[in-house]
């Protein structure tokens, strides 16, 4: 199952189904990222218990027909482009015109002269509290709780490196039309949301720029990455993506679709712990139980744990004082977070160096 796709000769699908010895079956699944994305897999677990019903005798055939296949959406996506490519084209030339921003971390490793692969994860639960901030700010300001979620990542960017130009890349549907809605395979796009940091701007203010570009960015949503990096003919830099170092996206709800009083069975979609960082890191956001989730996936050749770890912790600090720092300008919040984590390290380093002395048998 973990071996690596051959994307010439394929197969892109690997399936394996395992007995347990409760007598209990687990079906595993390996799907190669070039025909699948997340809707992909909540359609597939739906699928399949469907189907699974039907044959268990629980419930009579109820198929939902598929109204494309792929190759409709790959047409249509052909159609639009040839019709509207030109428009298209202009307003993500413009959006990337001149020296593109290259993310650097003060806390960052020196980058190898080519990209390494090698990814570790972290992930990160939020308290409730937390949770319900990001909410009501998203509601004060009029946006969604992603844009929130973003904002804060180019605002934390910000704070650690004090750079004010940052693009991120996120991840957007294209099934808009309703005939795509039942559609398995990749019905996405990357999109490189370049943002620029005015450090009088309060961050209410840089919340409302955020969801603007976000907002102009979808209306342009169909425009393929790839032939945006051909289009700015950037010269090669093996070291880095082409137009982003970062991605942050947000998940489906987590799919569970066995909550039947007297089923004996249950499905959900599990994912994986990820191995391998395609970027310098990616923040994926999701709900799970009802809890507010990161999965922090970063590159190893890049960052350690402990300096990521510290940088979720600042991520969280940020949430934490939300409303507090809303009517701040940036400059002034980076201020606070920052004299807030020299506080909080130096009680750390208080309580290390207490503990050792107790240890040593000197006085606390």
């Amino acid at each position: 199952m973990g071996k690596p796709f051959d994307l010439e000769t394929g197969p892109l699908m690997r399936l394996a189904l395992i007995e347990e010895k409760d007598n209990s079956f687990t079906l595993r699944f390996a799907i190669h990222h070039v025909i699948f994305d997340e809707h992909s897999a909540a359609l597939l677990v739906q699928d399949l218990f469907r189907l699974y019903m039907v044959n268990a005798g629980y419930k009579k055939r109820d198929e939902i027909p598929v109204t494309a296949q792929y190759s409709a959406y790959a047409k249509w996506e052909a159609r639009h482009l040839a019709a509207h490519g030109n428009k298209l084209a202009a307003f993500w030339k413009k959006k990337l015109s001149g020296r593109l921003p290259a993310l650097q971390l003060p806390f960052s490793r020196s980058r190898p002269k080519e990209r390494s692969f090698e990814g570790e994860q972290l992930i990160w639960e939020f308290s409730s509290e937390q949770a319900n901030s990001i909410s009501r700010m998203a509601e004060e300001s009029g946006c969604t709780p992603f844009m929130i979620l973003l904002s804060i990542v180019y605002f934390n960017l910000y704070h650690a490196s004090g750079a004010t130009e940052f693009i991120i890349g996120t991840s957007i549907s294209q099934r808009d039309r309703p005939e795509f809605q039942n559609l398995i395979g990749l019905c996405l796009n990357q999109l490189p949301i370049r943002v620029q940091i005015n450090q009088d701007s309060t961050l209410s203010e840089f919340f409302q720029y955020v969801m603007q570009e976000l907002i102009e960015s979808y209306s342009h949503k169909e425009y393929p990455l790839d032939l945006m990096a051909i289009d700015l003919n950037l010269a090669r830099n093996p070291s880095r993506s082409p137009l982003f170092d970062v991605t942050v996206d947000m998940g489906l709800p987590t799919v569970a679709v066995s909550e039947q009083v007297g089923v004996p069975f249950s499905m959900a979609l599990e994912p994986q712990v990820q191995t391998t960082s395609k970027f310098d890191f990616s923040m994926h956001f999701d709900y799970q139980k009802g809890l507010l989730v990161s999965h922090l996936v970063f590159n190893t050749a890049l960052f350690h744990k402990d300096d990521m770890r510290d940088w979720m912790m600042a991520y969280g600090e940020i949430v934490t004082q939300l409303h507090e720092l809303k009517n701040m300008s940036l400059q002034r919040a980076k201020n606070k977070i920052d004299h807030h984590r020299k506080s909080v390290l130096l009680l750390e380093q208080q309580r290390t160096k207490k503990m050792r002395m107790t240890s040593f048998g000197g006085k606390p």
